[in-house]
């Protein structure tokens, strides 16, 4: 007895279209009124969004930075920081999509959401390693966990996130960039 296995579809037509699909993107054309009506949805979605971002992080800011002085508050304010950040660098993305095109900003534009990810993954990874020593190890903790070890690590975060991007902002030219 032999068993006939016939395929459901051609893995080359396959991988063609996912190649046409994603690679090709720009040659699709859009009529210019649904083009147009994304473009307006986009700008108005993000605007949403970085005022809100600027306004909640702003006020975490404000509670962390002023209002708390605890070490877990530290981690907190550098996170909110970070978003804050995030947030507004939509501004910038927003003046580019209002302009559609280049940006004086350009390469900062770009370098920023990535150190801004990298800071963000790495606070959120510091602030579950600082709960879980505090966690775990409490006596521990109460003698070695310091305002000054800290701000060691934020700094030690800061630094790492910023040299992790800085290729991205050497790398990006207006030249070699297609909006």
């Amino acid at each position: 007895m032999s068993i006939t296995v016939t395929p459901l579809y051609n893995i080359s037509e396959a991988t063609e279209d996912f190649y046409d699909f994603y690679w090709k993107r720009n040659q699709i054309t859009l009529p210019p009124n649904i083009y147009g009506a994304m473009r307006i949805f986009s700008i108005i979605c993000h605007s949403i969004t970085c005022i809100v971002g600027i306004i909640g992080n702003g006020f975490v800011i404000w509670i962390a930075g002023f209002k708390m002085s605890s070490i877990s508050a530290k981690w907190y304010l550098n996170l909110a920081i970070t978003d804050f950040i995030c947030s507004a660098n939509t501004v910038v993305r927003i003046a580019e999509w209002i302009q559609r095109g280049y940006f004086s900003l350009c390469s900062y534009s770009f370098a920023l959401p990535l150190a801004n990810m990298l800071t963000s993954v790495y606070f959120l990874t510091a602030i579950s390693i600082d709960r879980c020593i505090t966690i775990v190890w409490p006596f521990w903790a109460k003698s070695h966990r310091t305002k000054r070890s800290a701000t060691t690590g934020i700094v030690f975060i800061w630094i790492v996130s910023l040299l992790f991007s800085d290729g991205r902002i050497c790398a990006v030219s207006p030249k070699n960039l297609r909006i």
